[in-house]
C-alpha cells in the first residue's frame, strides 16, 4: 500500500484519513512514509497533519512560541496512552521514573483495567519492579481519586447485591437470632 501511496499526486490527502496510531505505524512501516510523515518543518505540510490532528483531540503546545515548542507528532505521542497509544484523557505527573516531560497519559478503558500488560515492557521502566511498583501505585492512587471501583472494591460491593437479610425482630422470632448480652 505504502507504494502505491507514492504514485499518487496528493498522498497527503489519504493521510489525513488515518488516525494517529495508524500513522505512526505507517512510519514504522517504511523509510518512504518516514519521511512523508516527519514533521522536522514547522510550516510543512507533514506538520499541518499532525497538528490537525491534535486539534482534532484538543491538543495543544506545552509552550510559548519561542520557548518550550515541540514537534506536533511529539505533542501528540505525549498525550496518547502509554498502555494501548490510544489518546488518554488523563495526564499523571511523574518525576521518579524519567518520561518524557515528567509526566505520562493514561485513557480511562486503561485506568478502569485491571491488568497493564504493554507498562511493565516500557523502556523507562523495564527490567525494574520498583519503577513498575511505583507507576502502578500512581495509576491506583488516580482510581481511589476518579472514585472508580478496582476489583477487590467490585467483588465486595457483589456482596452487597444479594438478597437482604430479613430484619431482627422477624430472625427473633423464629429462633435464628439472639441478641448479645453486655456486662
Amino acid at each position: 500500500m505504502v507504494h502505491h501511496l507514492s504514485s499518487l499526486p496528493e498522498p497527503l490527502a489519504v493521510l489525513r484519513l488515518l488516525d494517529g496510531k495508524s500513522l505512526l505505524r505507517l512510519e514504522c512501516c517504511s523509510l518512504w512514509a518516514r519521511g512523508l510523515i516527519n514533521d522536522d518543518n514547522h510550516d510543512g505540510p507533514p506538520a499541518r497533519l499532525w497538528r490537525d490532528l491534535c486539534a482534532h483531540y484538543g491538543y495543544y503546545q506545552p509552550g510559548t512560541r519561542t520557548r518550550g515548542w515541540q514537534r506536533w507528532r511529539e505533542v501528540y505521542a505525549d498525550n496518547c496512552c502509554v498502555e494501548c497509544a490510544e489518546p488518554a484523557t488523563i495526564t499523571i505527573n511523574d518525576q521518579t521514573v524519567r518520561w518524557r516531560n515528567g509526566r505520562f497519559a493514561i485513557c480511562d478503558d486503561c485506568v478502569n483495567g485491571n491488568t497493564l500488560f504493554r507498562i511493565a515492557r516500557r523502556p523507562e521502566i523495564a527490567n525494574d519492579p520498583v519503577k513498575l511498583n511505583l507507576v502502578l501505585f500512581r495509576i491506583a492512587t488516580v482510581q481511589r481519586e476518579l472514585a472508580r471501583p478496582t476489583a477487590k472494591r467490585r467483588s465486595n460491593n457483589a456482596g452487597l447485591l444479594r438478597a437482604p437479610r430479613r430484619n431482627l425482630a422477624d430472625r427473633a422470632a423464629r429462633g435464628t437470632y439472639t441478641p448479645r448480652k453486655y456486662p
